[in-house]
């Protein structure tokens, strides 16, 4: 009979940033993500709540001083990925606080689909289903 290890659960999401209180603000400001616990101390750490989307518990974002250059340096290692309700609105939030596009939205047949760089240079996937899209269109007619 084979070992089975005993099942883990995810307890957060770690990303390093240059800048603490900058990023915790483009999260809340672009994904409405809630601060549950933070310090100021040693550069600073932030965990969010980034919520569920099964109803059960949800999962953490934990935003961390970067020790050094080398440990806050950007690739493509860590993509966080998020439904949005407004596409346009979670965009322009993003850019307007310093997040920048990688590459155009894409529009496949569920929905919008956009890549973002955060501040710091982390990834993050911005998805809005199609009947959110479709809903947005016909309320600005």
């Amino acid at each position: 009979m084979a070992f089975q290890a005993a099942r883990s659960t995810l307890r957060h999401v770690m990303l390093l940033s240059r800048d603490v209180p900058t990023s915790v603000h483009f999260y809340q400001s672009v994904l409405g993500l809630r601060v549950v616990a933070e310090t100021r101390e040693a550069g600073g750490w932030a965990e969010l709540d980034a919520g569920s989307s099964t109803g059960g518990p949800g999962i953490s974002i934990v935003i961390s001083a970067a020790e050094n250059e080398a440990a806050a340096t950007a690739g493509y290692s860590t993509f966080l990925n998020f439904t949005v309700p407004d596409m346009d609105h979670a965009v322009q939030q993003a850019m307007m606080l310093g997040g920048r596009m990688d590459g155009p939205i894409k529009y496949p047949i569920t929905g919008r689909v956009a890549a973002i760089r955060s501040p710091d240079g982390h990834m993050i996937g911005l998805f809005e289903p199609a009947s959110s899209a479709i809903t947005q269109q016909l309320d600005r007619q």
